[in-house]
């Protein structure tokens, strides 16, 4: 396919799946953010000047097996104020004043967190619908004002981590505190509507034929690629393709985690099969333009060298 097809595709799918995101984002915030006005207003202790939102693996709850990662995504809006919010600054960024507490005076939380990423806001939408319209910001101030009123950031746990969790039923909110004499104009206290991660007890007997410990696997796959370990992302997608030769799935995030290793004849191999058993089963998959993306980004490597 000629490259600068691909790149059309490329451009146009990343677009497309932005815009999806982006406006269920912005209605589920949207509704949350209702909610949250009433109930900062009725707290002293908490800021009606900035709102969070908080999923946990994007749901606001979730019963999980041990060993399953979570990925706790924190939204961030904003009163439209005149000026803007500022939050935190160069070499100081806001995200730092996130945190994961408890909601349960009773319990604590039974694992650490990490960043995943970079946190990003949405900076620009046009009015006309134009997909080409759409930015993203992802400087280290957080500036809340009518161009970029919706923040994100992802805090996750590792499998190894959820491994060590005992069963039992868990209430987690998001914090966002800002002391005073911080980089930025705004200083206080947020609290998000609180999510809730049930953890069954370990499963004496599992089969890789369990659907719930295949979506285990496929999970943390995906994970450590956030997570950029690579390594570990390599060994359980060797795994994956061990246990189902002909999944797509697999096959991708073994070229991924081979891509993120550098090893880029091995990753375009895993492509390749992996676009083989798509033309194989033809319309049970949608479009291979991902897919497509990763293997001309590849190639492109291979040709420089």
């Amino acid at each position: 396919m000629p490259h600068r097809l691909v790149k059309e595709i490329e451009e146009k799918s990343m677009y497309k799946v932005l815009f999806r995101i982006t406006l269920f984002t912005l209605v589920f915030v949207a509704a949350d953010i209702g909610s949250n006005v009433w109930r900062f207003h009725a707290s002293a202790r908490e800021s009606p000047d900035i709102f969070l939102t908080l999923q946990v693996n994007r749901q606001r709850e979730i019963t999980a097996i041990p060993g399953t990662p979570l990925v706790f995504t924190v939204f961030m809006s904003g009163s439209k104020t005149d000026p803007p919010l500022r939050i935190g600054g160069s070499g100081d960024p806001w995200y730092v004043y996130l945190r994961l507490e408890s909601a349960d005076d009773k319990k604590q939380i039974p694992f650490t967190w990490s960043l995943l990423g970079k946190p990003r806001a949405l900076s620009r939408l046009g009015s006309s619908g134009d997909l080409g319209n759409v930015e993203l910001y992802a400087g280290d101030e957080a500036i809340l004002d009518k161009e970029r009123n919706l923040y994100t950031a992802e805090l996750g746990v590792a499998p190894e981590e959820t491994a060590k969790i005992s069963g039992g039923r868990y209430t987690i909110r998001a914090i966002l505190h800002v002391p005073s004499g911080s980089q930025g104009k705004w200083s206080g206290r947020a609290v998000s509507n609180p999510v809730v991660v049930s953890v069954e007890e370990q499963v004496k007997e599992t089969t890789p034929a369990d659907d719930r410990e295949w979506s285990r696997l496929i999970e943390s796959i995906n994970f450590y690629l956030r997570a950029e370990r690579f390594d570990d992302a390599y060994r359980l997608a060797l795994q994956a393709v061990e246990q189902k030769r002909v999944n797509v799935d697999a096959r991708i995030l073994l070229g991924d985690a081979l891509n993120g290793l550098g090893r880029d004849e091995e990753a375009l191999k895993s492509y390749t099969k992996a676009l083989y058993i798509i033309a194989a089963k033809g319309k049970q998959y949608e479009p291979p333009t991902y897919l497509i993306m990763r293997m001309d980004e590849v190639k492109r490597r291979l040709e420089e060298r």
